[in-house]
């Protein structure tokens, strides 16, 4: 069934009151951060002024080993550590004592964000009611908070440590010789609240972390209950100029019932909204309006075009209205520590090189490399001056632009027997430190997704496009990955691989 104008209404209200006890909790954070540093700033203040009295006497920070023999110093320290213990004790407990009404919440919102899909019992006539709806197990969601609050307390555990580790950090580090006394006093203090409050940063990302997602797991498990009516949930952004290119590219597409969403960035706007079968599907034998879920490119293109360049930045938009990018290249996926996995915009860099892979230009300076060094590094013979060599601290490969530009580019002369042809210039001159690649282009262009190895390796490597990244080489029978940086050359030869040597072909 389409989205409807009350469907939306619901979704909306639904994130605003998730919100509301979010952000709720983030500020009772605060609160309990401020009144711990208020508690023992007195002593802090006191350690601080003592160190910069020798400073001020010696010309000379104290040393490490004098820190440690300073009463006042360690009196600080063991107060903050006190203090830290009880506030990192309280997040715990304050960011679990919202999540049983939180996910209860959640599984009643998504029923009626269902139920808005239906039809009304008047236009349904005597075909039935509306619908009926299976409710979540009240034990699925018990689960639900019991691994949440397992999963907090693990991650507030530490905080203190952490804290008061930055602290005496800050401490060693001192502040440079010649300050006035009073400045240097308040710099110091200040840096050594920074650590102090660092613990506060972690416990609200904590606290925006699982209770967003407890709640995300609490409405999969209710649309799960409910996949006889359901054809999966649909992205919905807020479509507004605070809006993030990824956010926009997400708005509008359909989900798998039982995944978990929306995988949107930290402090993020976006809700997911469950999507029923056709009224057809369901059994009701009469027509259904249109979906009124607004369309987010049709959004965007209506706006002035300084509106645009403010939400796409001046580079991201002329990619897109040239054609060179697609609304989906705006957004990719990405591990963040202490979050999710979640969808945030691609640099500019990185469309750059996809555009560049996908047109066989090369891209712009610093896509989609993974070999360090310049030109210069590699023979003449190796290098085609018309392709410019770019290089880049993200050793990352993108599979979309890898079958752009091999589709375009590679030749693939298939294999007979134990000889394997590749396209001229996959493989460096050395016979002995290059390895066999079975179906090199299938595994490339339709297997070879970038990943990482135990030892921190990408299993890629291609000359791609003009660009160098990585191809992998077909796993041994351990499933052992043989890496092997691949030098950049275009031309109409192929070489074989027979028995382990490489020779030209003709």
């Amino acid at each position: 069934m389409p989205v409807t104008d009350r469907t939306v209404r619901l979704s909306r209200q639904a994130r605003t009151a998730l919100d509301t006890i979010v952000d709720q909790a983030t500020r009772d954070l605060v609160v309990a951060w401020a009144t711990a540093w208020d508690e023992i700033a007195q002593t802090w203040q006191a350690a601080v002024d003592d160190l910069i009295a020798y400073q001020q006497q010696t010309g000379v920070w104290p040393p490490a080993w004098r820190i440690a023999r300073a009463e006042r110093a360690q009196a600080a320290l063991q107060a903050a550590a006190k203090a830290l213990v009880g506030v990192s004790d309280a997040a715990g407990a304050r960011i679990t004592q919202d999540l049983d009404n939180l996910t209860a919440a959640a599984a009643d919102w998504e029923a009626r964000i269902i139920a808005s899909q239906m039809p009304p019992k008047p236009v349904a006539g005597d075909m039935g009611v509306a619908a009926t709806f299976n409710r979540v197990d009240p034990n699925s969601l018990t689960a639900i908070v019991e691994r949440t609050t397992g999963q907090v307390t693990a991650l507030t555990y530490p905080l203190a440590v952490d804290a008061v580790t930055a602290m005496n950090r800050e401490l060693i580090r001192g502040i440079a010789v010649g300050d006035n006394p009073r400045t240097a006093a308040a710099r110091m203090l200040a840096r050594v609240e920074g650590g102090f409050n660092g613990g506060l940063a972690r416990a609200m990302t904590i606290a925006r972390t699982e209770m967003l997602d407890a709640h995300r797991e609490a409405s999969r498990v209710q649309r799960g209950a409910n996949t006889d009516v359901l054809a999966g949930w649909r992205w919905l952004a807020t479509l507004d100029r605070r809006t993030c290119p990824s956010c926009l590219a997400q708005h509008g597409t359909l989900h798998a019932v039982d995944e978990q969403g929306p995988t949107d960035h930290q402090n993020g706007r976006c809700t997911a909204v469950p999507e029923t079968k056709s009224w057809r599907q369901l059994g009701f034998d009469i027509d259904e309006p249109p979906s009124t879920l607004p369309d987010a490119r049709a959004w965007f293109d209506s706006l002035p075009e300084t509106e645009q360049a403010k939400i796409m930045g001046p580079g991201r938009l002329d990619l897109l209205r040239t054609g060179r990018i697609g609304w989906a290249d705006l957004s990719t996926r990405t591990s963040t520590p202490g979050w999710r996995d979640s969808h945030h915009v691609r640099s500019l860099r990185d469309l750059q090189g996809l555009a560049g892979a996908a047109d066989g230009s090369g891209g712009g300076s610093g896509s989609w490399v993974t070999r360090a060094g310049s030109p210069d590094d590699l023979p003449d013979r190796y290098r085609d001056p018309s392709i410019p060599f770019t290089r880049s601290t993200r050793p990352r490969a993108d599979i979309i632009a890898a079958s752009h530009a091999l589709g375009k580019h590679a030749y693939d002369a298939p294999p007979t027997e134990r000889t394997h042809y590749f396209p001229q210039g996959w493989f460096g001159d050395g016979d002995d430190d290059v390895f066999a690649v079975q179906a090199l282009m299938d595994r490339v262009t339709y297997v070879a997704e970038p990943a990482w190895d135990d030892r921190g390796r990408l299993r890629f490597d291609a000359w791609i496009g003009g660009v160098l990244v990585r191809v992998p080489a077909r796993p041994d029978a351990d499933g052992v990955w043989l890496l092997r940086t691949a030098f950049p050359l275009r031309g109409e030869g192929v070489r074989q691989h027979v028995n382990g040597r490489y020779t030209d072909v003709p």
